[in-house]
């Protein structure tokens, strides 16, 4: 591995998606029945995205745009941005049920729109405004529990995800996230590369009419979310955060920013982590 880290210093990932890593892992996969080929590895292109926020509570949260799943989370914050949840006592039955209901509300929605933008229309601000918020959580009921948000498919519950943030003394901050998923991927090492390959591409729906359906060259929809926060009046950094766990990284992000709050919190944390 070390080795391998070394090669990548010195080519970039050029060596690793066109060179000598390139042609150990079409080996590997042909070997045992895949049918990627170089060619698939050589027109892979790295995208630098345009992050998707939402404001709540005076604090702007980040995340990565679709066809990542962060906007579940932020869809579920503006949907808890209409109750009072602080009255309702952290924790409490009213508080988790209010909070189940926006995820689940948030889900049933970006299980059918999160796709790849480039090949389908996502419709991103519409789903991040205040408004289709406000009409989300009309249809929460306080009483009893609703089993009727079934919009799209739902996917594989699996992952074998690793996080971490790191923070220096300006206050530059990056957040990072990495999974093989299922399984660690699906346990083949490339020729004593020291990593296994990934099996990510089960994310796709099967079904035709679906906005996330299998199709050449498309991104699917991806678990994995590393999120920002900053302050919405000056926007400076709040905190750098992310959890493991699949489809409970949303459910995890907001748990994270409704958990700690209010805005001085937020601050207290992050000169915190600052000193450390």
């Amino acid at each position: 591995m070390l080795q391998l880290f070394q090669e990548l210093t010195k080519s970039g990932k050029k060596r690793f998606y066109e060179g000598c890593v390139a042609e150990v892992i079409i080996e590997t996969v042909q070997k045992n029945g895949g049918i990627m080929d170089l060619e698939d590895l050589k027109s892979h292109v790295t995208d630098e995205v345009k992050p998707i926020f939402t404001n709540y509570k005076d604090v702007n949260v980040w995340e990565i745009p679709p066809n990542g799943q962060g906007i579940t989370a932020l869809i579920a914050l503006n949907i808890l941005d209409n109750f009072n949840i602080k009255d309702m006592g952290h924790n409490t039955a009213d508080y988790l049920h209010v909070l189940i209901e926006a995820l689940k509300l948030s889900f049933s929605v970006t299980f059918w729109f999160c796709a790849d933008r480039d090949k389908v229309p996502v419709p991103t601000k519409e789903l991040l405004s205040k408004t289709y918020a406000k009409g989300c959580s009309e249809v929460v009921n306080l009483q009893r529990a609703s089993d009727k948000y079934n919009k799209g498919n739902l996917l594989p519950v699996r992952s074998d995800t690793v996080y971490f943030t790191v923070v220096d003394a300006q206050g530059n901050a990056s957040s990072f996230i990495n999974s093989n998923y299922m399984g660690f991927g699906i346990g083949l090492e490339p020729g004593g590369c020291g990593f296994t390959l990934q099996n990510r591409g089960s994310s796709f729906s099967l079904s035709p009419s679906h906005l996330n359906c299998l199709a050449p060259r498309k991104r699917l929809y991806h678990m994995i979310i590393p999120a920002l926060a900053t302050a919405a009046d000056t926007g400076d950094l709040l905190c750098s955060f992310g959890v493991m766990g699949g489809f409970m990284q949303p459910q995890g992000h907001v748990q994270d920013v409704s958990n700690v709050s209010p805005l001085e919190c937020m601050a207290e944390h992050q000169k915190d982590s600052l000193l450390i």
